[in-house]
């Protein structure tokens, strides 16, 4: 295994892992498609909109280009939750919240120093 293949799990357990954080502290509340929906509605939304996606991401992970594109998402949701910190919804004002964003952010940033996206793949 490649240093960077490391770096990738490591960046989708992170993102995973904040995604069940996310279920409890009411992300949908703050996401501008779901804030309107009552909450068992944007609960049960939140929730099962991750099936499709998370199998997505475990069917075509392994290709570079979306490797490349989740680490550089997690790069970037990184400053998504410093924009909605001061949101009234918001509820990952904790340090273990904080510790798996930073956490894939930081992953994700490492996997594309190891495997620069203008790298040739090979």
């Amino acid at each position: 295994m490649r240093a960077a293949d490391g770096l990738y799990a490591l960046t989708l357990a992170f993102l995973f892992s904040h995604e069940v954080d996310a279920a409890y502290r009411h992300e949908w509340r703050v996401l501008p498609l779901t804030s309107f929906l009552p909450d068992d509605v944007g609960r049960e939304l939140f929730i099962w909109l991750h099936v499709p996606l998370f199998a997505a991401i475990l069917i075509y992970g392994s290709r570079r280009p979306v490797r490349v594109w989740l680490a550089a998402f997690a790069v970037g949701h990184v400053l998504l939750h410093w924009i909605f910190r001061n949101h009234p919804a918001y509820e990952f004002n904790n340090l273990s919240s904080w510790l798996l964003i930073l956490g894939a952010g930081l992953f994700g940033a490492l996997y594309l120093a190891a495997d620069p996206p203008w790298r040739k793949a090979g």
